[in-house]
């Protein structure tokens, strides 16, 4: 396995001129010779492709299971930190490990690494819900204030506040249930647009949640507001949410 991703590595190499060229045509080029040159490419050899190169193991060549910032599998990992072959990783209990940059990197997952921050947000208020919470506690930041204000204003979340500490500071949300049933007043939390799939409209066609019932978030030019006030205003914007 690991000589099979050697060849891969010098074929790549190899067609790796060859396939920017062809791709920088089909980019750029007229339809005809975008055409001639997609042709081209397809006639290429398949593993020519970097998406063909997998992460694998430096000692075993196993593609699964890869820790990149030690180059190894798991599986490899785990026994080499059982017998204290790793620098920086400590057996506590038998099975745990204690990597000394855990929270380095959990940071950085939090805070730099998720790809929908929009979507987190609404998941930490959804399972909060679920879990019939008082209080849900988010990451801040500047778009997650504006809908937290939008959500208070139209008076489906209890409360809020903004606490600054740490490097961008967090958001505690109170929600707001019904004192006899116990039901929360938000009913659903819908994502619309993604980071992968942006959805906009234009004031003209801007989207009615539950025929009215309910709201749309939209980040335009002028602030985030909700549905309503943007057709009000004549502008349209990215739609982030719907709340009913």
């Amino acid at each position: 396995m690991k000589a099979r991703e050697v060849k891969r590595a010098k074929l790549v190499a190899r067609y790796a001129e060859k396939r920017a060229a062809l791709k920088q045509i089909v980019r750029t080029g007229d339809p005809a010779d975008a055409f001639e040159a997609a042709q081209k490419l397809q006639e290429l050899p398949k593993n020519s492709n970097p998406i063909r190169m997998h992460n694998r193991c430096k000692l075993t060549g196993r593609p699964k299971g890869y820790i990149r910032q030690f180059g190894i599998s798991r599986i490899q990992f785990r026994e080499m930190a059982s017998n204290g072959l790793i620098p920086g990783v400590k057996k506590k209990q038998a099975g745990n490990y204690c990597l000394n940059i855990v929270r380095v990197v959990l940071i950085n997952l939090i805070y730099f690494y998720m790809t929908d921050p929009i979507a987190d947000y609404l998941t930490r208020l959804r399972n909060a819900i679920g879990a019939k919470h008082r209080v849900v506690e988010v990451p801040a930041s500047n778009l997650k204030k504006e809908i937290t204000k939008i959500l208070f204003e139209k008076g489906y979340i209890l409360n809020y506040k903004f606490v600054e500490d740490g490097p961008q500071g967090t958001i505690k949300v109170a929600l707001k249930y019904d004192s006899v049933n116990k039901v929360n007043a938000i009913k659903k939390l819908e994502r619309i647009s993604s980071p992968g799939m942006r959805k906009y409209t234009g004031y003209k066609d801007m989207p009615r949640v539950i025929n009215g019932l309910g709201i749309a978030i939209i980040s335009t030019s002028k602030g985030v507001m909700t549905n309503k006030e943007a057709a009000e205003l004549k502008i349209g914007g990215e739609v982030l949410c719907y709340v009913y």
